[in-house]
């Protein structure tokens, strides 16, 4: 999966055209390469934020040491709220709905707590955006991958064409 972006904005308006089945990589690996892409992208748009070098830092080796236990960790805390990610609910970011749960862990706890801080602190609509799509595209992986049957009713409720596992 390769995004393009320009400095400012995360991605060109072709954003909903992402294809998450992918035949020739496992939905395991195209869920580490877009973590990975989410968090060069976010230092990109927000060179001076060292915090998000540390998080990248993390996150490839967490997702090199197990990258199966990245998904299920990441579906743990943050499937439960696949309605709140497909519908792009702000309160998701605003009122802080999955920090209470997220923060119980760390791997994860200071990457969507900076997430949510750059979305408080004035992120631009198109990068708000993007960040929504990946949000969708890592629930919906992450949903194949732990083959989470309720997530993916969840997750067909907003799509065109359902998906299966």
């Amino acid at each position: 999966m390769n995004f393009n972006f320009k400095k400012n904005s995360f991605l060109k308006n072709d954003y909903y055209n992402i294809n998450i089945n992918i035949m020739s990589k496992s939905d395991l690996q195209v869920f580490r390469e877009n973590i990975n892409k989410f968090i060069e992208q976010l230092s990109y748009i927000y060179p001076n934020d060292k915090d998000l070098v540390i998080y990248r830092d993390k996150v490839v080796l967490y997702g090199k040491v197990d990258p199966r236990g990245m998904v299920e960790y990441f579906m743990e805390n943050i499937g439960r709220f696949t309605k709140h990610i497909m519908e792009k609910d702000d309160a998701f970011f605003l009122e802080d709905l999955a920090i209470k749960e997220v923060t119980k862990n760390e791997k994860y706890h200071q990457l969507y707590d900076k997430v949510r801080l750059l979305w408080i602190d004035g992120m631009d609509e198109e990068t708000k955006k993007a960040v929504w799509q990946y949000f969708i595209v890592f629930v919906t992986l992450g949903a194949k991958i732990t083959k989470n049957t309720e997530v993916i009713c969840i997750i067909n409720n907003y799509r065109k064409q359902p998906i299966s596992l």
